[in-house]
C-alpha cells in the first residue's frame, strides 16, 4: 500500500453551472495550492460515514490481533457493503452547442471497487425511466485486482436524441447505481444477488472514482457531469446528501477509462494512514550474554525489528527468539506472559546469512528486551534492534516556548507543551484519535474533547478529529433508529425504547453520549466546519432526540440513570457523580442548543424550531431543579465544581436570577434572594477548587478541566502552578508522554499499575495531552471566542517572553512577546482583541506597559469590594430643600470638599420634580448625615430641562487624598450635563457645559455654548445624546469622560475628549473607549465615569455604572495611559445587595472619597424607597 494522501474536500450545497464550482478544494485540509495541471487529478465518493466506519473496523480487527486486554464497549456500527449511489448528472457545455449534437452516443467514465447489482437513468424533467437493469442501460466494464482489492471501470453510454427528447436543453438525468463489494467472479458485468462471501467478513464500502483534468470547474471531461450525489446503504430507507468528496492528485493521464495506470492507483480506504520511520535505540544494555536492554529514550508506537547476523558456517538455523517490550524498565522485565499487555509474537525470513524478525502487531514501548537461549548464543556474530516507527501524515502547525520571571528559560513549560504534543501525535492512529497506544488504540469520546482543543493550538488536525466524531456517532445508531415515538402510557412499549437508547449509549457511557455532543460544539468552536456539521447533524439529532425523549424526567429536566448504566466522570469510584452528570447533561443541552442555531442557518429543517423549543425547556426545567435547592452547591464534588464554572451553568444561573427588562428588572424579595444565592457559585467554586478539601481529580482529562476552570475564573496564575506541578511531576518521573492516569503522590513504582493489574496503565494516552491547549490560555489568554476567527490575547505579567503560533483556516497567528512589546502578526479575516480592543488583519506591536491581564485587573479591584451598607437613603428622594418641596427623585452624587476646610464635606446631587431637574448642594462633617440643602446650578435657559453638576476640577485626583476643589484664577470650575428641553427625566438630546462658581457652592454657566453636544461631525456610537461628564486634569491637559448613547438600540458607551483650556474639546479618534460587553452586566450601559488614580497599584481606576444583567451595577475598569481600558467583567457591588430593598433595582452614578482610612460610596440607589442617595462603606463600624 501506498503513503500517499487523498484529501477531504466539500462539496459545495448550492453548485450550478455559473455559480460555485462543484468540488471546493479551498475547503481541503492543510491544502494551499492549486491542483497541477498536468495530469489532472481523482475524486472518489462514499457513502456518508462509510470509508470512516471500515476504518473503524479494521481498528477493532488490529487491536483484536494484536490481544489487546481491552474493554471496548459499544453497538458500532459497521460499513454497508453493499449499497446505492444517485447521482444527479447534466449536459456537459460541450453538448449544448450545436456541434455537440451531432454526436450520436454520450458517455460518462467512472471507477468503482465493487460491480454493479442494477442501474436506472431517471430523466429529472419527466421522471420517466430510460434503462433498468442490466438489458436497459448500455455499460462497458473492465476489471482487475489491484492490491487484493478489485477495481472496475465503466462507461455509460447513451443515445444523445433520446436525453434531450425527452427533457429540456439543460435538464438533468438522475443515475441510480446499486454496488456491492463482496468478491464475485470477473466474467460477469453485474453482480449476482447471491453472493459466496458472508456479512462476517469485513469488506469496504462501495466508492466511484473520477477523472478530470480541471478540478475547479467540474468532476468531469465527459459529456455527462455529476451535479450532486446521494447514498442509500442496503437496510436504509432515506437518501443522504454526500457533502464529501476525496481528493488526489494524478500521476498519469489517462486516455480511456480502461487505460488507468494501476502502479498509480489505490482507493482512498487501501491507503496507509502513517508512514514509516526507522529508530535505532540506545547502545544495548547486556544484563548478561543472553539477554539484551534496547532503550529508546522516548515513547515509541510501531513494529520492532530484530537482524541476527549469524557465522557463515551454519546453513539452516533456527534460533528461537522472546522478545519482551515495556513503557517502564520494570515492563520490560517482567518474565510472566500473565501480565503482558500486548502480544510480542514474532514472525522471521531468513536473508543470506542473517535473520530477520519482526513484530506482528504495533507495539506502544520505550524499552525492548530480548532473551536468547544460551545453546544459540555462540551463532550470532551481531544483533541490532530498530523500531519501524507508526508515524501519522501531520505536521506540526502550532508552536509554543516561554520565559518567565521565575525561570529566565522555563525549560519545563517548554518540555511539558512539547510532550503534550508528541502525546497526541503518537495517539493519531488510522485517521483517528485513539486514547492510548498501548491498550485501547480505539476512539473514546472523553478523550476527544481534550484532543480536539490541543489539536486546535498543536497539529490542527481536524480530518482526524472528523472522523472519530462521525464514529462515535454512529455506536448504537441502528438501535436508536428502531426508536419510534411512543405515547408513555403504552408502558411496556416505552420500556422497551428505552432499553434501546440506553444499549445505544457512546462508548457503551452514559456521560460519553454527553461528551459526544459536547465534542461537536468544541470542533466548531475551535475549527469552524460548516460541512461537516451539516452532514453529521442528522446524527446528532436523533441521539439528543432520543435522550429528550426516553432519559429525561419531564418535571425535573434531570437526566435518568439506570443501575446498569455506566457513568464514567472520572477514574474514581470513591466521588459521588450524579450531581455532575447533571452539570454536563446541562452542558451538552446548552451546546445542542447552539448547534440547533448553526443548523437553523445552514439547514432547512422542518422541525427545527420545535426541537429548539424542547430543548430549551429541558435546559429552563434542569436550570429551575438547580435553582431550587437553598444551598445549590452543597453536593458538589471537585468535578462538579469543575464543570459548572466551564458549562456556563453558573453564569446561565445568574442570568436566571436577573431574569426582566434592563429597564425594569424583577426586584421582588424572591429575586433578591436567587440573585444573592448565584453570584457566590464562581467565588465557592474558585475557594473549592484552590483548596485540598475535596477529593482531587484522578486522571489528566480530568486535570485538564479543572486548570482551565481556574484560569476561566481569573486565577491564571494558579492554574500554571498547577500546570507546573502536575504535568511536571509526571516529567520528573521520567514521562515522555502523559500517563492515563496520575496522581501527584504517586510513586514511581505506582505509576505503572491499574484494573488490578501490574502494567495496565497506559503511558500515552490522547486526554494527557491538554497543556498543549492550556498553556497558550493560561500564559497568553489566547483562546477564541467565535469559530476560530475572533481571539482574545491577554498576556500574564509574570511572563517574561512567549513565542507563539496558532493555525488558522486563514494562515497563522504569530505571537511575540518581549519583556518591551507584544507583536501579533493576525490572518485575512482574522481579528484578535487586546486590552479591549479590536485589531484586524497585519502586523500589530503595543508596548508591554501599556498592557496588564484579567488576573492583574481581579487582584486590583479586590480592596474595592464586601461593602457594609447604611440601611435608609443618605439624602431621601424627597428631601426637604426650601423653596423647592416638589422634588420627588434626587441622583448624581459628587463629594467634594473646598480649600483650607478640611472638616467640611459638600455634596451636589440634582432633584427631579417632574418636568425638569436642577443641581442642589448639601454639606456634612461625617458623610452620612447631610443639610444645609440649597440651589447649586438652576435649570435656565438653554439647560432649561436640566443641569447636572458633578464634574468638578480637583487639586489631586488620587484616590486616597481628598477630593478638594482646584481654584483656578481666582474660580472653581466643573462641566455639566444640560438638557434643553423640559418635561420628562433626561429628554434627548443632551448636551455638555462649563460652568464656574466663586464660593464653590453655587454655579452658573461659563459660556453659552455647549462644549460637546450631538451636532456636528460625531461618531455614530453617540448621534442620540451626551450625557455626564466627568473632568480630570493631568500632565497638563484636561480629560472629559463621559457617555453618549446610540438611539434605537439605547446603547450608552464611555468616550473621552481633551482639552488645553477647559472651552475647546476634541474627541478621541478611537472613541469610545469603553464599549459595552457581548453579554455580561454592562452589556446595555457603560455610564458616568468616575477616574481616579490608584497610587497602589499605580494605575488609573474608573468606576462606571453598567446596565446589563439585573438591572444598574457599579463596576470597575484599569488604563495605564487614561485611553485604553481593561473592565472587571464582575461588578464591584450589584444592584440588590443592600438587605433593605434600597437599591434592588439599580445601584449606580457613585462617588468616592476616602476618609480616616474608610471608602465611602455615595450612589444613587433606586428600590423601595424610590430614587436616592445611598451609601456604602468599606468598614462596618461607619455604617
Amino acid at each position: 500500500m501506498s503513503t500517499a494522501r487523498w484529501t477531504r474536500c466539500s462539496i459545495p450545497k448550492h453548485a450550478t453551472r455559473d455559480g460555485a464550482p462543484l468540488i471546493d478544494i479551498g475547503d481541503a485540509e492543510n491544502n494551499t495550492s492549486t491542483v497541477s495541471d498536468r495530469f489532472g487529478a481523482y475524486y472518489t465518493i462514499y457513502g456518508p460515514a462509510q470509508l470512516e466506519t471500515y476504518r473503524h473496523s479494521e481498528l477493532r480487527k488490529d487491536v483484536k490481533d494484536a490481544k489487546l486486554n481491552v474493554y471496548y464497549p459499544g453497538n458500532w456500527m459497521e460499513p454497508s457493503f453493499r449499497g446505492e449511489f444517485r447521482i444527479c448528472l447534466r449536459l456537459s457545455d460541450s453538448k449544448l452547442t450545436a456541434e455537440g449534437r451531432n454526436t450520436a452516443t454520450l458517455q460518462w467514465k467512472f471507477r468503482s471497487n465493487a460491480k454493479i447489482v442494477s442501474a436506472h437513468l431517471h430523466c429529472s424533467g419527466i421522471n420517466q425511466v430510460l434503462g433498468h437493469h442490466r438489458d436497459s442501460i448500455p455499460l462497458q466494464h473492465t476489471g482487475q485486482n489491484v492490491e487484493m482489492c478489485m477495481m472496475y471501470d465503466h462507461i455509460l453510454l447513451l443515445p444523445l436524441d433520446a436525453l434531450i427528447g425527452n427533457v429540456a436543453v439543460n435538464g438533468c438525468y438522475s443515475l441510480t447505481l446499486d454496488l456491492d463489494t463482496r468478491q464475485v467472479q470477473m466474467d460477469d458485468p453485474f453482480c449476482p444477488e447471491d453472493t459466496s462471501s458472508t456479512n462476517d467478513e469485513l469488506h469496504p464500502p462501495p466508492c466511484i472514482s473520477i477523472w478530470t483534468s480541471n478540478s475547479y470547474d467540474s468532476i468531469s471531461q465527459d459529456d455527462l457531469e455529476p451535479v450532486s450525489w446521494e447514498w442509500r446503504g442496503e437496510d436504509e430507507a432515506q437518501w443522504k446528501t454526500i457533502h464529501y468528496i476525496w481528493y488526489r492528485q494524478a500521476q498519469c493521464e489517462p486516455s480511456s477509462a480502461a487505460s488507468h495506470t494501476n502502479a498509480y492507483w489505490e482507493f482512498p480506504h487501501q491507503i496507509k494512514m502513517h508512514k514509516d520511520e526507522t529508530v535505532t535505540p540506545l547502545p544495548n544494555q547486556d544484563f548478561n550474554d543472553f539477554i539484551r536492554i534496547y532503550d529508546f529514550t522516548k515513547e515509541m508506537f510501531g513494529n520492532i525489528k530484530i537482524t541476527l547476523y549469524l557465522r557463515s558456517d551454519l546453513e539452516d538455523p533456527n534460533i528461537p527468539l522472546k522478545l519482551w517490550v515495556g513503557e517502564t524498565m520494570a515492563e520490560a522485565m517482567n518474565n510472566n506472559d500473565n501480565h503482558c499487555e500486548q502480544s510480542t509474537e514474532l514472525r522471521y525470513f531468513k536473508n543470506d546469512n542473517s535473520l530477520v524478525f519482526t513484530s506482528l502487531n504495533l507495539l506502544a514501548f520505550r524499552y525492548a528486551r530480548i532473551d536468547i537461549d544460551e545453546v544459540y548464543n555462540d551463532m550470532i556474530r551481531e544483533l541490532t534492534l530498530e523500531c519501524i516507527s507508526s508515524v501519522p501524515p501531520i505536521v506540526m502547525q502550532g508552536y509554543f516556548s516561554s520565559e518567565t520571571k521565575t525561570n529566565n528559560k522555563d525549560e519545563l513549560i517548554d518540555k511539558i507543551w512539547q510532550t503534550a504534543a508528541y502525546t497526541l501525535q503518537l495517539c493519531t492512529h488510522n485517521n483517528f484519535l485513539v486514547d492510548g497506544i498501548k491498550r485501547d488504540r480505539l476512539p473514546w469520546a472523553g478523550d476527544l474533547a481534550v484532543s480536539i482543543m490541543s489539536s486546535a493550538y498543536s497539529f490542527v488536525d481536524n480530518e482526524s478529529i472528523r472522523c472519530t466524531l462521525t464514529v462515535l456517532g454512529r455506536c448504537g445508531i441502528a438501535k436508536l433508529r428502531q426508536v419510534d415515538e411512543a405515547d408513555s402510557n403504552d408502558r411496556l412499549l416505552y420500556r422497551r425504547q428505552t432499553s434501546l437508547v440506553r444499549e445505544s449509549h457512546v462508548n457503551g457511557i452514559i456521560d460519553f453520549s454527553l461528551w459526544y455532543i459536547i465534542c461537536h460544539w468544541l470542533y466548531q468552536k475551535y475549527f469552524g466546519d460548516e460541512t461537516f456539521f451539516l452532514q453529521e447533524w442528522p446524527t446528532m439529532k436523533i441521539r439528543i432526540s432520543a435522550l429528550l425523549k426516553y432519559c429525561t424526567d419531564s418535571e425535573t429536566g434531570l437526566l435518568t440513570t439506570v443501575d446498569d448504566d455506566w457513568v464514567f466522570i472520572d477514574w474514581s469510584d470513591s466521588v459521588e457523580k450524579q450531581t455532575t452528570l447533571q452539570i454536563l447533561w446541562w452542558w451538552a443541552l446548552n451546546c445542542c442548543s447552539l448547534l440547533v442555531d448553526m443548523s437553523v442557518a445552514h439547514t432547512s429543517d422542518d422541525t427545527i424550531e420545535e426541537f429548539r423549543i424542547q430543548i430549551r425547556d429541558v435546559q429552563s426545567r434542569l436550570e429551575s431543579t438547580f435553582m431550587s435547592k437553598e444551598d445549590i452547591q452543597v453536593s458538589y464534588t471537585r468535578h462538579a465544581h469543575i464543570l459548572g464554572v466551564l458549562s456556563g451553568l453558573n453564569n446561565r444561573l445568574v442570568d436566571k436570577a436577573h431574569y426582566g427588562d434592563w429597564w425594569s428588572p424583577v426586584a421582588s424579595d424572591q429575586h433578591r434572594q436567587a440573585s444573592i444565592k448565584v453570584r457566590k457559585l464562581d467565588n465557592r467554586s474558585r475557594a473549592a477548587l484552590l483548596a485540598n478539601e475535596l477529593d482531587h481529580v484522578g486522571t489528566p482529562f480530568m486535570k485538564h478541566l479543572e486548570c482551565l476552570t481556574v484560569c476561566r475564573l481569573g486565577n491564571r496564575s494558579n492554574a500554571l502552578e498547577m500546570v507546573r506541578i502536575y504535568w511536571g511531576k509526571m516529567i520528573n518521573l521520567g514521562a515522555t508522554t502523559f500517563y492515563e492516569a496520575y496522581t501527584e503522590d504517586e510513586s514511581p513504582d505506582e505509576i505503572i499499575k491499574f484494573y488490578n493489574r501490574p502494567y495496565a496503565r497506559s503511558l500515552c494516552h490522547a486526554w494527557g495531552s491538554g497543556p498543549c491547549a492550556l498553556l497558550p490560555e493560561i500564559m497568553l489568554g489566547l483562546r477564541p471566542l467565535n469559530e476560530w476567527s475572533v481571539f482574545l490575547c491577554d498576556p500574564l505579567e509574570a511572563c517574561k517572553e512567549i513565542t507563539c503560533s496558532v493555525s488558522t483556516k486563514q494562515g497563522l497567528i504569530d505571537i511575540q512577546l518581549t519583556q518591551t512589546t507584544l507583536t501579533v502578526v493576525i490572518p485575512k479575516r482574522t481579528s484578535m482583541i487586546l486590552m479591549e480592543q479590536v485589531y484586524d488583519y497585519g502586523t500589530h506591536s503595543i508596548p508591554r506597559n501599556a498592557l496588564f491581564s484579567d488576573e492583574s485587573v481581579r487582584n486590583w479591584s479586590q480592596k474595592y469590594r464586601d461593602w457594609f451598607h447604611h440601611p435608609k437613603h443618605v439624602i431621601p428622594c424627597n428631601p426637604d430643600i426650601p423653596g423647592y418641596k416638589d422634588i420627588r427623585m434626587t441622583d448624581v452624587p459628587t463629594v467634594y470638599q473646598l480649600p483650607n476646610d478640611s472638616r467640611t464635606y459638600y455634596m451636589s446631587f440634582v432633584g427631579f420634580n417632574g418636568t425638569c431637574y436642577q443641581s442642589f448642594v448639601a454639606e456634612s462633617t461625617d458623610l452620612v448625615s447631610w443639610t444645609g440643602y440649597r440651589l447649586a446650578m438652576a435649570a435656565e435657559g438653554e439647560d432649561e430641562g436640566g443641569a447636572v453638576l458633578g464634574a468638578y476640577l480637583y487639586e489631586s485626583y488620587n484616590i486616597n487624598e481628598p477630593r478638594v476643589l482646584k481654584r483656578v484664577n481666582g474660580m472653581f470650575y466643573s462641566l455639566y450635563g444640560g438638557y434643553s428641553k423640559k418635561g420628562g427625566y433626561e429628554i434627548d438630546p443632551g448636551h455638555q457645559g462649563l460652568a464656574s462658581s466663586k464660593d464653590g457652592l453655587f454655579w452658573t454657566r461659563e459660556r453659552e455654548e455647549s462644549i460637546l453636544s450631538i451636532f456636528g461631525d460625531v461618531g455614530d456610537w453617540e448621534k442620540s445624546s451626551i450625557y455626564q461628564p466627568w473632568l480630570l486634569e493631568h500632565d497638563g491637559t484636561y480629560y472629559n469622560f463621559y457617555n453618549a448613547k446610540k438611539m434605537p438600540q439605547w446603547v450608552e458607551q464611555i468616550g473621552v475628549a481633551t482639552s488645553t483650556d477647559l472651552h475647546e474639546w476634541t474627541r478621541h479618534e478611537d472613541n469610545p473607549i469603553l464599549c459595552v460587553s457581548r453579554d455580561g452586566f454592562d452589556k446595555q450601559f457603560c455610564a458616568d465615569a468616575k477616574v481616579f488614580f490608584d497610587d497602589e497599584v499605580k494605575h488609573w481606576v474608573m468606576f462606571y455604572f453598567g446596565v446589563g444583567k439585573g438591572g444598574a451595577h457599579i463596576m470597575i475598569a484599569y488604563s495605564k495611559d487614561l485611553l485604553h481600558w481593561k473592565r472587571d467583567p464582575v461588578p464591584l457591588y450589584h444592584a440588590g445587595d443592600n438587605p433593605s430593598g434600597l437599591d434592588k433595582s439599580y445601584a449606580h452614578k457613585i462617588s468616592i472619597v476616602r476618609a480616616e482610612d474608610v471608602y465611602y460610596m455615595h450612589y444613587c440607589a433606586v428600590g423601595d424607597e424610590g430614587r436616592g442617595i445611598g451609601l456604602i462603606t468599606s468598614s462596618s463600624g461607619v455604617c
